[in-house]
């Protein structure tokens, strides 16, 4: 049988002109496209014939607005429509009322707002933001209405984020006002920039902050990134995570750093907790957590550890800027919060002189606010503990315990004239009205040491003793010991003494025991002290000699 074969050509294209070349098929493209962008133009112009119309467009934003915030809002200023480069809106002085269960004071007001608008939703005739724009604005949270999103920032915040769904925000020039210590002094924040890239639910967005916190200012170019994350459930928080936060105290140049993880639940009662903090302040750095916990008696809790403090220009700085001592802020903050915090500090400063391992224990009590203090310093270890009212005296009750005397006298830059070991307790108040700065008395005890002096015109030597007592005050400018006992040794006896801290010149009295009881009188200075003989006072000498004229019958 014969095979069939089946030849397989290749097409062979047409050599005449294509299709899309033909005169006909380009003028159907031209009347499509002149159609389409004759329909585009018509839909502009009707979108723009409606909105030109100020009055008809304010109504119409004013209402679509009212309807997504859930609050009255109205356009007193003007309003700016424009088509190119694109779509945008821009209206003057907007206002924003309360809810209708509180006053119709108005939350909100805004010297600007700007949106740009995008071009298909235009076309249909809705509004549909793509970035806002706010300007001059000031946000009013300090009402107190429970009931009230107004009450509750992080109610604000989701609502917010409910009406900018998908939309960026940027904020300029805003001022907050928060709940204050009176209903008619709110706290104000002050708001330089704020930023958020496509702010949406469930989905972390990009945040920058920069303004002033306080009024007047405490930090100043304040600096606040991270990663913002506003859940659309009110059971779990809203956090800001990978903060990183910056600024300056204000008036100074010392920097103020801290990073970490935010988180605030918005559920009764509100929570905000600070986790894997680190706080820079200068060049110290800290280790922190905060835990903040709302409700019908608040609570606190703060753990600081690392770094130095200089506490007198530190508490100096807050004085001058909050016009209150920074002890009276933490007994007012005690009053209204349990607090309970730790500060552990490597390196604690007071002017010039140091303490070492320092921590701070502050806690709530019924009286007041609870501090403990204990650090150590060359020679031995401190520990201080009172209750801080918050009125205009404070005081400490302070126990020392001293290692080697000879140490501390060269810690606080003298030279080591005594040595010994021993211990004081002590009184520490500051605060009085009319009174001096700070008050310090108490008692002291050395045991078996020795002080160096010299006697008479001899050259100084080391003279031992078993023990040295009596009591300690501080009054403006000198140190003074009112009543103190030498016991053992060539010294033995009392007497008392006082140094001029200024020029750190001795003066005193020491009556030797046994003998006649001679009187010797001290002098010279803290580098170099001198005991010269010193005959009895007159008025004791008179005694004297009443004495011995009644025994002599004269």
């Amino acid at each position: 049988m014969a095979r069939r074969t089946r030849l397989q050509c290749p097409l062979v294209r047409a050599s005449g002109p294509r299709a899309t070349d033909q005169p006909g098929f380009r003028m159907r493209r031209t009347i499509i496209l002149a159609a389409a962008l004759g329909i585009i133009v018509l839909g502009l112009w009707g979108t723009a014939v409606i909105y030109f119309d100020e009055s008809r467009l304010k109504g119409i934003i004013s209402d679509r607005l009212s309807e997504q915030v859930g609050r009255r809002v109205e356009i007193v200023g003007a309003l700016e429509f424009s088509l190119f480069p694109r779509p945008r809106l821009e209206a003057r002085e907007v206002v924003i009322g309360a809810s209708g269960n509180e006053d119709g004071r108005a939350v909100f007001r805004a010297a600007r707002v700007s949106m740009s608008l995008r071009l298909i939703a235009l076309l249909r005739g809705d509004l549909a933001p793509g970035r806002i724009q706010l300007e001059g604005a000031v946000v009013d949270l300090s009402g107190s209405g429970a009931k009230d999103a107004s009450s509750n920032p992080l109610a604000a915040i989701r609502s917010s984020a409910r009406t900018l769904g998908g939309r960026s925000l940027s904020l300029q020039d805003v001022t907050f006002l928060l709940p204050g210590s009176e209903p008619q002094s709110p706290r104000r924040l002050s708001v330089d920039h704020i930023e958020l890239e496509r702010f949406s639910l469930d989905q972390a967005v990009a945040f920058r902050f920069l303004g002033d916190v306080g009024a007047p200012p405490v930090l100043e170019g304040v600096r606040l990134n991270g990663m913002l994350y506003v859940p659309s459930s009110d059971e779990r928080p809203v956090r800001l995570r990978e903060m990183e936060f910056g600024a300056n105290l204000a008036g100074s140049e010392t920097a103020v750093a801290m990073t970490g993880d935010l988180a605030a639940s918005g559920e009764t009662p509100f929570r905000l907790s600070l986790a894997g903090g680190r706080i820079r302040i200068g060049e110290s750095q800290f280790d922190a957590s905060f835990n903040y916990h709302g409700g019908d008696r608040p609570a606190a809790d703060l753990l600081l550890s690392g770094g130095e403090l200089d506490w007198l220009a530190f508490s100096g700085f807050l004085s001058e800027r909050l016009n209150v001592a920074p002890v009276d802020v933490l007994a007012m903050i005690s009053s209204r919060v349990d607090l309970r915090s730790q500060l552990q500090f490597d390196r604690l400063g007071f002017g010039e002189a140091a303490v070492s391992q320092a921590r701070v224990d502050l806690r709530t009590q019924s009286a007041g606010l609870g501090l403990n203090i204990a650090a150590v310093f060359p020679g031995g270890l401190i520990e201080a503990s009172g209750v801080m009212t918050g009125g205009a005296s404070h005081s400490l009750a302070v126990d020392v315990s001293l290692a080697e005397f000879g140490q501390l006298l060269g810690w606080l830059d003298l030279p080591p004239i005594l040595e010994g070991s021993g211990e004081a307790q002590l009184s520490l108040s500051w605060g009085r009205e009319n009174g001096p700065a700070f008050a310090l008395d108490g008692r002291f005890d050395l045991w078996d040491g020795s002080l160096r002096i010299a006697r008479e015109d001899s050259a100084a030597r080391v003279v031992p003793f078993h023990s040295f007592s009596g009591e300690l005050r501080h009054t403006p400018g000198f140190l003074e010991l009112p009543v103190y006992e030498l016991v053992g040794g060539e010294l033995a006896g009392t007497g008392w003494a006082a140094v001029d801290l200024s020029s750190r010149e001795l003066g005193g009295e020491l009556r030797r025991s046994g003998e006649m009881g001679a009187w010797w009188t001290l002098s010279g200075s803290m580098s170099e002290p001198r005991l010269a003989p010193l005959t009895p006072p007159s008025g004791e000498r008179d005694a004297e000699a009443v004495e011995q004229d009644e025994d002599s019958g004269r």
